[in-house]
């Protein structure tokens, strides 16, 4: 019997959750159809056309079979109460050590939960049942995030740049970020910190930002600014500004996969990063000196992400907590070795192309549901 995979998304480039929509949305909407499966997807936000879309598999439910896999935040039981035939599956990312509460009794009515790293499944097999749960790694679009175009002439006496991009919050460790910067580089030396970062729960992103920086460093640690608040960057002029860096500096403490990180990488970008949590899963490919900051676990203490997850008080949660010290070094390293550094980043990007296209991840994405689930019928 032929198998429905209807994919439930909403996708919003504000959000982590939205662009990884986007961008699934995009490929599994040009896989084509054949003799054992057909793709469906659709946007609950869309409630006409999501509507027609459910009617029109109910109707059906006796021809085929059918997995609803639902990309959404680890709690949401949406799905769950649809009125859907078939399987259901809860495509989700998180950024602890431990799940939060409430995690194991929604996840255990799923019949299968995907995640896109082996750290990821290796959290969530410590409250569910290994069985249940899947590796289905997100990606990357490789004709927008390219390195063919790189100018890696530098000379002497120009600006070595690093960049930082993401989200605002304690999690992506900006304030370790500026202070390794003015650990490694006098406030009169030739090197520059851009930070990209926003915060759609935030309304004085900017304010927060700048409290970090002294002023004295106004003129080398610069924030760039969105012309508004609903105002984001297009994925190619992010791609360029990814290209225009000398390096990319991702310590983030916890992620579900990292997208700025693997984007920049990508893009043919040195960078330096924590080699855990979600971006361990691409990161074991690349291959690049100086490239890993050590770190020590830490108890999250953070209100801003505790606010937003639960956890059981009787347990510790995590993070790593980069050493400021060896990032400052890594800095330093990169920046002396730029030469040779730039030529691995440069095969890191073609292996991330080769190995982590959103097409790819498609692919994986139908062949991890097809093989746990379709067998059981």
């Amino acid at each position: 019997m032929k198998s429905i995979i209807h994919f439930i998304c909403t996708p919003d480039p504000r959000i982590g959750y939205g662009v990884c929509a986007l961008n699934l949305k995009k490929e599994l909407e040009h896989t084509m159809d054949n003799n054992l499966f057909q793709i469906i997807v659709s946007d609950p936000t869309d409630n006409i056309r999501f509507n027609q879309i459910c009617a029109k598999l109910n109707s059906n439910k006796a021809k085929f079979n059918f997995i609803n896999i639902h990309l959404t935040h680890c709690l949401s039981k949406d799905l769950l109460d649809m009125n859907l035939p078939g399987y259901k599956v809860l495509y989700t990312l998180f950024e602890a050590d431990r799940l939060p509460l409430g995690t194991r009794e929604v996840a255990n009515k799923y019949d299968l939960v995907l995640t896109p790293s082996k750290w990821g499944a290796d959290v969530l097999s410590t409250e569910i049942s290994p069985q249940k749960v899947g590796v289905a790694p997100l990606g990357v679009d490789p004709k927008v995030f390219h390195s063919w175009d790189r100018n890696y002439k530098r000379e002497d006496k120009s600006i070595f740049t690093f960049l930082a991009v993401g989200k605002y919050e304690d999690r992506k460790s900006y304030q370790e970020i500026i202070e390794a910067f003015e650990l490694s580089f006098p406030k009169e030396s030739k090197y520059r910190l851009l930070l990209k970062l926003d915060n759609f729960f935030l309304t004085n992103t900017y304010e927060q930002a700048t409290k970090l920086i002294k002023k004295e460093r106004s003129h080398q640690i610069i924030i760039l600014k969105n012309q508004s608040s609903h105002n984001f960057l297009k994925v190619e002029d992010m791609a360029q500004l990814f290209r225009s860096a000398d390096c990319f500096l991702f310590p983030s403490k916890a992620e579900g996969w990292g997208l700025p990180l693997i984007e920049a990488i990508s893009c043919g970008t040195p960078y330096i990063a924590v080699n855990y949590s979600g971006q361990s899963e691409y990161l074991k490919y690349c291959k690049q000196l100086y490239s890993e900051v050590k770190y020590t676990k830490e108890l999250i203490k953070d209100k801003f992400f505790l606010h937003f997850n639960k956890f059981d008080k009787d347990k510790d949660v995590s993070w790593a907590k980069p050493e400021i010290k060896d990032l400052a070094n890594k800095m330093n390293l990169i920046s002396n070795n730029w030469e040779v550094v730039k030529e691995q980043a440069l095969l890191n990007a073609e292996i991330i192309h080769k190995e982590f296209s959103w097409k790819i991840s498609a692919e994986k994405l139908i062949n991890i549901v097809l093989k746990k689930l379709i067998p059981k019928i």
